[in-house]
C-alpha cells in the first residue's frame, strides 16, 4: 500500500512549488533520502521541475535505459518523464507553510524545504524539523 507524500520548497519569490509523491512517503524512507541526498537548492528545484513522483530515489538523472517498468535502483521515477503522464508541479504563490497543507491528494506527510532546511509535517500539524524525527 502506498504512503503518499507532498514534496515542496520555497522559491525566492517566496511561493512554494510543490509535488505529489506516491510510494514510501514515511520520514524514515523519503524524509531520510531528501535529508541525505536532496540539500542543494538546485537539485530541488530540479526534482521538483519533473513534476509528480512514483518512488523518490536518491538520484535524478541516468545514463542507458530507464523507465517506469524497467527503472534504474538509485534513480527516481517521475510519471512525466518515465511515464508520459502526470502533472506540473503546484505553485502556491500566498506563502504560508499551512497552504501546502492543502493540496489534497491523500498525502500522509508534507515535506517542505525553506530557509536550507527539511521540515515534515503530517496534514492538519505543525511542521517540524525533519531531522529530529530521522
Amino acid at each position: 500500500m502506498a504512503t503518499r507524500s507532498r514534496i515542496g520548497m520555497v522559491n525566492e519569490l517566496k511561493e512554494i512549488l510543490s509535488v505529489y509523491c506516491h510510494w514510501d512517503g514515511y520520514p524514515d524512507y523519503n524524509g531520510a533520502i531528501l535529508s541525505e541526498h536532496y540539500r542543494d537548492p538546485e537539485k530541488i528545484k530540479k526534482l521538483i521541475g519533473n513534476g509528480d513522483i512514483s518512488s523518490l530515489r536518491p538520484e535524478i538523472d541516468f545514463e542507458g535505459e530507464h523507465s517506469f517498468d524497467s527503472p534504474q535502483e538509485n534513480v527516481t521515477v517521475f510519471y512525466h518523464r518515465d511515464r508520459g503522464e502526470g502533472t506540473e508541479p503546484v505553485i502556491q504563490k500566498n506563502y504560508t507553510r499551512e497552504g501546502i497543507t492543502k493540496c489534497n491528494s491523500g498525502e500522509e506527510y508534507i515535506y517542505l524545504f525553506e530557509d536550507n532546511e527539511w521540515y515534515v509535517a503530517k496534514p492538519g500539524s505543525p511542521f517540524r524539523l525533519l531531522s529530529e524525527l530521522i
